[in-house]
C-alpha cells in the first residue's frame, strides 16, 4: 500500500470514527442532569415558557428524531445554534479556536525544545548531575497538578514579581490597532509589523503556555532519555564508533534520529491534549478560547455547543495521530504503509 493510499484510508475511517463519536456525545449529552429549556428560558419563567423553549430547541421530539435531525444540519454544515449566547456554533469555534491553537502550540514549542534536548543529555551523561536533575524535574512536572501550577505561577510572576500579566491574550486597549488575518495574534502581529502588539501578546501567552507544557515536557524528557539509552547500546552505535565518527555527530545523526520514531507518537498526542484538554489552564487564565467555551457549554447545558466541541476535539486526535503515521515513514525508511 503507498502512502497515498493510505492517507486515503485512513481518512475514510476518520469519519466512521467521527460518526460514531458524534452520535455519543449526543446521546450522552441528553442524560446530563438539568433542564436547558429551563436555563435558557429562566429560572423565574412559567411552565409555559419553559414547554414554549423546549420546542423551539427541539427538545421535545424522540432523541433518535433529533439525532437525525441534527445530522441532516451537520451535512449542510450547521451545527447548530449555542444555547448559551444564541449563535451559531460553528461561528462560536471559529471565534474560539485560534487562541487555543496559538496556546497550544506555543506550549508544544516550549516542552519540545526543552523535553527533548533534556531527555538526549539526561541518558548522554548518565548518572551525572543533568541526569539526576533532569529526571527529579521530569518527576514534579508530571506529579504537579496544571491548576496548581498555574496559580503558583500567578502568584509568582505576576503578583510578587510583577513581570508578567496573568490573563487574556492581549491588553484591551491594543485590540485597537489589531488586524485579523489568521486569528492567531502572534502570527497576524509579525505579518503587519506590529510590534507593540507581539511584545504584548507574547508576554500574555507565556504564563498559560508554561503552565500547559509543564506535564508535556516532562514526559518527552522521561521518554526521549529511556529510547535513548536503550538505542545507545546496540551494536550499531559501536560499529559507528569504530569507524571514527565522533560521539556528538553519532548522537545527533543516528542514535536521535532513531529514537525519535518513538518519541513522535508520545508528541502527537500531547499536542492532541493540548488542543483539547486546556480547560483548566484556560479558565485559570481568562483565555478565551475552545476550553473556556466547552466549560460554559457544560455549565450551562449547551447541548449543541457540547457536541460541537467533542467532534472538534476528535478531528484534533484523528489528524494529529496521521500526521505521526506519516511522519514514521519519513524518520524510518524502511517503514512502508
Amino acid at each position: 500500500m503507498s502512502l497515498s493510499q493510505f492517507v486515503v484510508r485512513r481518512l475514510f475511517l476518520l469519519l466512521f470514527m467521527l460518526l460514531a463519536v458524534t452520535a455519543l456525545t449526543f446521546f450522552l449529552s441528553r442524560v446530563i442532569p438539568g433542564d436547558p429549556a429551563q436555563t435558557m428560558a429562566g429560572m423565574r419563567a412559567s411552565r409555559e415558557q419553559v414547554e414554549n423553549m423546549r420546542v423551539r430547541l427541539g427538545l421535545d421530539k424522540p432523541l433518535p428524531e433529533q439525532f437525525a435531525l441534527y445530522l441532516g444540519d451537520l451535512l449542510r454544515g450547521d451545527l447548530g445554534t449555542s444555547i448559551t449566547n444564541n449563535r451559531p456554533v460553528l461561528e462560536n469555534l471559529q471565534k474560539f479556536f485560534p487562541a487555543t491553537i496559538e496556546l497550544a502550540l506555543f506550549a508544544f514549542l516550549i516542552a519540545t525544545l526543552l523535553g527533548i534536548p533534556l531527555g538526549v543529555l539526561a541518558a548522554v551523561h548518565r548518572n551525572g548531575w543533568i541526569d539526576h536533575l533532569s529526571r527529579i524535574g521530569a518527576l514534579a512536572g508530571i506529579a504537579f497538578p496544571s491548576f496548581w501550577l498555574g496559580i503558583v505561577f500567578i502568584l509568582v510572576f505576576f503578583y510578587h514579581l510583577g513581570w508578567l500579566p496573568a490573563g487574556r491574550r492581549v491588553d484591551v486597549s491594543m485590540m485597537v490597532s489589531y488586524t485579523p488575518i489568521t486569528g492567531l495574534i502572534l502570527v497576524d502581529s509579525l505579518l503587519t509589523r506590529n510590534w507593540a502588539l507581539f511584545q504584548n501578546g507574547l508576554s500574555h501567552i507565556i504564563l498559560p503556555a508554561l503552565t500547559l507544557a509543564v506535564a508535556p515536557m516532562a514526559r518527552f524528557t522521561r521518554f526521549t532519555r529511556a529510547v535513548m539509552l536503550e538505542e545507545l547500546r546496540k551494536p550499531y552505535v559501536l560499529t559507528a564508533h569504530g569507524k571514527g565518527l565522533s560521539p556528538s555527530v553519532v548522537t545527533r545523526r543516528h542514535v536521535l534520529r532513531n529514537a525519535l520514531i518513538p518519541t513522535v507518537t508520545i508528541m502527537g498526542l500531547a499536542i492532541g491534549y493540548m488542543l483539547s484538554g486546556s480547560v483548566l489552564v484556560e479558565t485559570i487564565f481568562s483565555w478565551p478560547g475552545v476550553g473556556q467555551y466547552a466549560y460554559d457549554a457544560v455549565f450551562n447545558l449547551d447541548y449543541p455547543s457540547i457536541v460541537g466541541v467533542t467532534m472538534l476535539t476528535t478531528i484534533c486526535f484523528l489528524l494529529t495521530n496521521l500526521i505521526v503515521d506519516i511522519l514514521y515513514a519519513y524518520l524510518d525508511p524502511r517503514i512502508r504503509y
